[in-house]
This record gives C-alpha cells, structure tokens and sequence, in this order.
C-alpha cells in the first residue's frame, strides 16, 4: 500500500507572460502551482531552468523573497529565461510561447532525490523539446505518485505522446477541451475536468463524479492561471487529506480569486492569507 505524499515536487517550465501594454508577470504553470503552493504551506521544489540573463535574476529573486527553494533551479548560460506572449479574444487568453528556451533544456544530472513519498507534478509541455522531454521520462518512475496537469499548446503536442504521458498518473487535470482532443477515457487516474465559468468535475476511478460551480458574483480581470490556481489547491487537498467534496470547493473558490488579478499569482502574501485563514476553521 502507498504511503500519503510528504514531499511535493514540481517539473517544467517557469517564465514571463508578456500582456498587452507592456507588463509582465511571472508565470508558467508549473511555476504558477509552486508559487500558490509555497504561499499555502507545501514547500514544493521546482525544477526548471532560467538564462544567465536579467529575468533569469528576476526569478530568483522572486522565488527567494518567497521562501521556494532553489535548489533545483538551473541557470543555462546559451539559452535565455522563458517568454509568453499573452493576447486575449473575448477574455480567452491565447499564447505565444517562445520555443527554445532555458526550460526547454533541464537537465537530469542536476535532478533533487525523490523518496518513496514524493509526489511529482508536470504538464505537457515539458515534452516539447528532446532535452526536457527526456530528463522528465526519466523521472516519472522515481515519483511515489503523480499529477499530470495537462495544457495543450499548438503546435507544441502530439496526441500519442501525450496518451502515453498519462499511463501511471494518479490525478489528471485538464479541461473539456483537452478531454474532447483526447482518449482519457481509458485512462486509470482520478480525472479533474475543469470548463472555466461552468466550473469543474472530478472523475473517480470507477465513474464517480463531483461537480462544483463558481460563485456567480465574481469578477473577471484575466482568465490567465485559473487551472494553475484549481491544481494548487487540488495538490493541497492531497496532502491534507482533506475529502474530495471540499478540495473541490475550496479549488474553485481559489481559481475564482485568482481570475479577479491581473496574471496566475500574487506577491501579495494577504491574498493567500485570507483562505487559509478561512480553510483552517472548522
């Protein structure tokens, strides 16, 4: 029988979205997740890599003022930090996303050691480019459990590959869309179908479903990182054992927060405070 997760780590990109207007955030799911997740207690690793460049000082930086770990952040002196260029069409964000980038090329031989309580968060994008692409094949049987977090990208997917990422996932995350493009059906994980402002699904093993819908009184700044925030506070429900129906609600509550601020993440510790405060009651 597997042991409960103690230790949280996360793989793939981090970097910044660049909005209309000229300002950027920090940004990237994986680092959205470890960034929520920090602020709510969980202490995850990120493993990514930045450029020897300015943003790539920028990030530590962050991520230090934070309290994340660095340890498992590589710097690349040939390629440079991550870049998004964000639009939007009718509030859906849409994603440039420059190819070629430090996180694009994470290598193994710096890998943190995972025990046999470890918990492994990636997405799909990871697998764009051959050199991360690798480095995390090799570590998804290193994990105890892992969360596949989902983000479909033109042109950086194929549906194969991705099909073949899930097999031995614990919790997939993805949203209608993601479900419509590919056969999940078949998939041996607890299923997490989230669909924006109609709101979100878990899938048992066993075809056992939970639905939670958004408070209707929110307000839209961005749509930017809404999954990221659910996924957060999914992996927080994991470790806190909290029961299925509640993790849900509190993700959407979360997710619904987040869609109210400009970019996935707040450096705005009060932002955080206010759930956990609220979660910790009785």
């Amino acid at each position: 029988m597997q042991k409960n997760p103690t230790e949280l780590f996360i793989f793939g990109e981090v970097l910044f979205d660049h909005f209309p207007g000229g300002e950027k955030v920090l940004g990237g799911a994986p680092f959205n997740v470890a960034w929520h997740c920090q602020a709510f207690g969980l202490q995850p690793t990120l493993i990514s890599r930045i450029g020897c460049d300015e943003e790539g000082d920028e990030i530590v930086a962050a991520m230090q003022e934070w309290g994340m770990t660095i340890r498992a952040l590589q710097r690349d002196e040939e390629h440079p930090t991550g870049k998004v260029e964000v639009s939007f069409d009718q509030e859906e964000p849409s994603y440039d996303i420059v190819a070629d980038s430090a996180w694009d090329f994470i290598e193994h031989e710096q890998m943190p050691d995972f025990s046999n309580t470890s918990l492994l968060y990636h997405g799909s994008l990871a697998f764009r480019q051959a050199v991360s692409h690798r480095c995390l094949h090799r570590l998804l049987n290193s994990a105890c459990k892992r969360f596949v977090d989902v983000n479909l990208r033109p042109p950086w997917w194929d549906k194969a590959q991705i099909q073949k990422m899930l097999d031995g996932a614990s919790w997939v995350k993805l949203n209608r869309q993601e479900q419509q493009d590919l056969n999940v059906e078949s998939v041996d994980a607890e299923l997490i179908l989230t669909a924006g402002e109609k709101g979100a699904e878990w899938i048992s093993v066993g075809d056992k479903r939970l639905s939670v819908m958004p408070d209707n009184t929110m307000t839209v700044v961005d749509s930017v990182g809404a999954g990221d925030a659910f996924c957060s506070v999914v992996l927080l429900g994991i470790f806190r054992q909290w029961p299925i129906k509640q993790t849900m609600k509190r993700a959407q509550q979360f997710a619904s927060a987040v869609v109210g601020i400009r970019g996935a993440t707040s450096r705005n510790a009060g932002f955080y405070q206010q759930f956990i405060d609220q979660w910790a009651q009785p």
